[in-house]
């Protein structure tokens, strides 16, 4: 053969070689962190980010896949080898991100008896039942409880256990769909929270209702139960709609939020009005206590391997104390774990509470003292709850809006 054809062959191979490796590059740099150039929201890309603990365990596979192929095939040796070093380093800076964000540890104790607890949970309709529902409020002595997917029917039913409980609460409901049960959003507040009012002139996300609850007094934190619709085919452009109008709903002072908001903190790059807040003036409780990395969704996986996409955030009069991930109703029905957080006023520099007032719940309600993932537990499982057959004068009338 003459050197002219082996030259030409040599040159495809080399130029072949080379692309491969570049576009596997930049294919791999785009997922590993698509902020760079915006992509964190493309179609896709939103997906593949979302499971950051699978997409690094997938790259560590393919590179062994790849290094075994290579000591087979001696003619693609230096290919594979090259490959093979850039999904390990993917994998290795993946696995780097998900531990700043972090997998746990324990979190600044504080008074069970001080701050608020938020406790979210997305309830795929109420699938767990309202008495499961209702211990975990119970146990986790919250003061505002966020129900995704809930009907108002069983928020109420919720309340009744709750109330009977020592916990009375007042009900607020949004539904868009009155047939659909995912159409719904709920919300219980402790009355030791005062009075709420439902804002409607405010807006909400665009197919899965979120509410805005104001205080009828001064001096109390703006609650809002949030609930954007996923980043399916068909609605990519509403989830983007719904995150843009997070941004603005979670944007001014004393405000807490949470829910299920389909995102994660990559897909929440660029929402912060400032480099320390996640969505508007919000900042994440997952990533400021060093949890960011345990998965709520879907709960056939470990939480190490699921996405975080159930959050609970506030603006920065207010400190995170605790968050947890809730393991235990795992199998109870829903999809997504639960999630708990405690907040307590943030001081100031003169040494004041900032953006509360005496109001805050201070959870003098009976139980015992043993433990429930780091809150007070005022209920067993197997203790019978009580019945009551008398009406809830404790709960707000609900509202509801078509």
């Amino acid at each position: 053969m003459p050197k002219s054809t082996n030259y030409s062959k040599t040159m495809f191979h080399r130029i072949v070689f080379a692309l491969i490796t570049v576009v596997a590059g930049a294919i791999l740099l785009l997922l590993l962190w698509p902020q760079a150039v915006a992509a964190q929201r493309w179609p896709g890309v939103a997906h593949i980010v979302s499971f950051r603990a699978l997409f690094a365990l997938a790259a560590l596979a393919i590179a062994v896949v790849l290094l075994l192929t290579g000591i087979v095939l001696r003619r693609v040796r230096l290919l594979t080898a090259v490959l093979s070093i850039e999904l390990l380093l993917v994998a290795t800076v993946t696995g780097g991100i998900l531990a700043t964000r972090g997998f746990g540890g324990d979190a600044e104790q504080v008074r069970n008896d001080s701050g608020i607890v938020v406790l979210s949970w997305n309830t795929h309709g109420g699938s767990p039942g309202v008495a499961r529902i209702a211990e975990l409020a119970i146990a986790t002595n919250a003061s505002v409880v966020s129900l995704p997917e809930t009907t108002e029917n069983q928020t109420r039913r919720i309340a009744a256990l709750m109330a009977a409980a020592g916990q009375p609460t007042a009900v607020y409901s949004v539904t868009f769909n009155r047939t659909a049960k995912s159409s719904s959003t709920s919300v219980l507040v402790s009355l030791s929270l005062g009075r709420y009012s439902i804002v409607s002139t405010r807006g909400s996300t665009s197919i899965l209702p979120t509410i805005i609850l104001t205080p009828d007094g001064a001096g109390k934190p703006t609650i809002i139960a949030a609930h954007p619709v996923s980043p399916v085919p068909g609605y990519f452009q509403a989830w983007n709609n719904d995150l843009r109008w997070l941004k603005g709903a979670c944007s001014g002072a004393n405000i807490i939020l949470a829910g299920d908001l389909n995102s994660s903190l990559d897909h929440e790059v660029g929402l912060g009005n400032d480099s320390a807040a996640t969505i508007g003036d919000c900042r994440d409780a997952a990533l400021a206590t060093g949890k960011a990395a345990l998965g709520t969704w879907p709960t056939r996986l470990p939480a190490i391997l699921g996405t975080p996409i159930d959050h609970v955030l506030a603006t920065k009069n207010w400190k995170f104390a605790d968050f947890r991930v809730i393991n235990t109703p795992d199998g109870a029905g829903s999809d997504h774990r639960p999630i708990v957080a405690r907040l307590v006023p943030a001081v100031t520099a003169a040494g004041t509470a900032a953006g509360t007032d005496k109001g805050t719940d201070k959870g003098t309600r009976a139980g015992s003292r043993s433990r429930f993932g780091g809150f007070r537990r005022t209920r067993c499982h197997n203790e019978p709850w009580p019945r009551t057959n008398t009406p809830l004068r404790t709960q707000a009338p609900s509202r509801m809006q078509a």
